[in-house]
């Protein structure tokens, strides 16, 4: 079953991750910085999405703006869809937000795991590697992994390029990767793999991140050719002897020559080494209107998660007073027969106040002495309206905006009708579900109660 919570934690920051990834461009169309804030405005969805769902429930109530409200219903009729009868089978229906926070937890352990397993095989290669005798804070292993800065900034690099390249190649890699630590490259690539991790089911995120790697690596490559500009040939060959002669690592945990496994960004790094194109920095307009267009995302956000805070379970029971029919299978004391009754019977007293148990809209109150008597209808939103029927009046009118505990009508008999009561009634996407499954404060008042097979109607 679709929720308020999946849609604000999960489909709109997905959507709009997914915007943002179709607008960015090939690389290098911009500056590190530029992919950098690319993520994090890719990110900042969904951290509001969750904190929205989280703080919603400790919120004051409060219904959506006039002009948003055919808007919702039409939206998440569509998208929260309800099987029929699925509601009306279950006492205590499970909420896909919880669901969907059990499955995104089993996969952030799958790749928490995985990050792990690779962050103690880096460790064991480094404490493997045999120290440089000139360089302090280089060693040299015999695996052949790709150049990389390992735990505790030190410079690990396979050893046969101690054959393969030259004193001054290899002085070119050293200083690739010291680059890297000169600028904190070490802890931001921990940050990005563990974005990996957190962000495991967002393509787009995911993509990004190795976009900021890519930049990152490019800024580095090109920090290195600025301190020696006549050494571009000999940079440039040296990396291509690496790509020769050693492999990726298993994940990118740390800066490394060549973290990426698809080709192109190989020949992209060389090219830039030999043949450098000048970085177009995204116009603070067009972050302007990003930002803009992030506004009315979290506000939509924070709607889907008042949604889900104030439709299902409602937050009040609408009456106090004795259960003489409950929704299903009941005695039709009029026709004298079984009849499925499609709502719930509260016995109380003539003119007991009947309160909304959500906030919503009037959306009807009419008169029909042949089967509801005065009839008051709520929408709640999402899909959910709720129905009083046999009142003796209303303290509400249509177009009237109600809150969790409004006073909108009065206990009565109108209509067909054996005595004062409310015939309460709730349907999702416009099928009737039991009304204690979404009002678990009726099941936990003492005073209600099953008065057998006598039902009033």
């Amino acid at each position: 079953m679709a929720s308020a919570a999946l849609i604000a934690a999960l489909w709109l920051p997905l959507m709009w991750s997914a915007v943002l990834a179709v607008g960015s461009g090939p690389l290098p169309a911009g500056t590190e910085t530029d992919e950098r804030r690319r993520l994090g405005l890719m990110i900042l969805p969904a951290g509001l999405g969750v904190l929205f769902v989280i703080m919603a429930p400790h919120a004051p109530a409060s219904a959506l703006p006039p002009m948003v409200e055919p808007w919702w219903t039409a939206a998440t009729a569509a998208v929260a869809r309800v099987p029929a009868g699925s509601m009306a089978r279950s006492q205590s229906p499970v909420d896909a937000g919880v669901i969907l926070a059990v499955l995104w937890a089993v996969g952030a352990l799958f790749g928490a795991c995985r990050l792990y397993r690779t962050s103690r095989r880096l460790q064991a290669i480094v404490h493997a590697a045999v120290p440089d005798a000139v360089e302090p804070r280089v060693r040299w292993s015999s695996t052949a992994i790709t150049p990389l800065v390992g735990p505790g900034d030190t410079i690990v690099l396979p050893e046969i390029l101690r054959s393969r390249l030259s004193e001054r190649q290899r002085a070119l890699v050293i200083a690739h990767e010291r680059t890297h630590i000169t600028r904190r490259d070490p802890a931001y690539f921990r940050r990005l793999a563990v974005l990996d991790v957190v962000f495991w089911f967002n393509p787009f995120v995911q993509r990004q991140t190795e976009r900021c790697r890519l930049a990152a690596e490019l800024a580095v490559d090109a920090t290195v050719v600025r301190h020696a500009p006549s050494s571009r040939r000999d940079y440039a060959s040296s990396l291509v002897e690496v790509l020769r002669w050693t492999a990726c690592p298993a994940a990118h945990t740390s800066p490394a020559i060549f973290a990426f496994a698809h080709q192109g960004a190989h020949e992209m790094r060389i090219t830039e080494i030999l043949h450098p194109q000048r970085r177009r920095r995204t116009r603070r307009i067009a972050l302007i209107v990003i930002g803009a267009l992030c506004a009315p995302l979290a506000f939509l956000q924070w709607s889907y998660a008042e949604q889900s805070k104030t439709t299902l379970p409602f937050s009040v029971h609408p009456l106090d007073g004795e259960i003489t029919a409950r929704f299903g299978n009941g005695f039709d004391p009029f026709a004298k027969r079984k009849r499925f009754h499609r709502g719930l019977d509260i016995k109380a007293a003539t003119g007991t106040p009947i309160v909304a148990p959500g906030p919503g809209r009037v959306v009807e109150t009419s008169h029909n002495p042949k089967t509801y008597g005065y009839l008051l209808v709520i929408d709640h939103g999402q899909g959910v309206v709720t129905r009083y029927g046999h009142l003796a009046g209303f303290e509400v009118k249509k177009g009237d905006r109600v809150k969790a505990g409004t006073i909108v009508g009065r206990v009565g008999s109108t209509g067909r009708s054996t005595g004062p009561h409310l015939h309460f009634e709730v349907l999702k996407d416009g099928k009737f579900i039991d009304p204690e499954s979404v009002t678990p404060a009726l099941q936990q008042t003492g005073a209600l109660h099953r008065s057998g097979k006598t039902a009033v109607l």
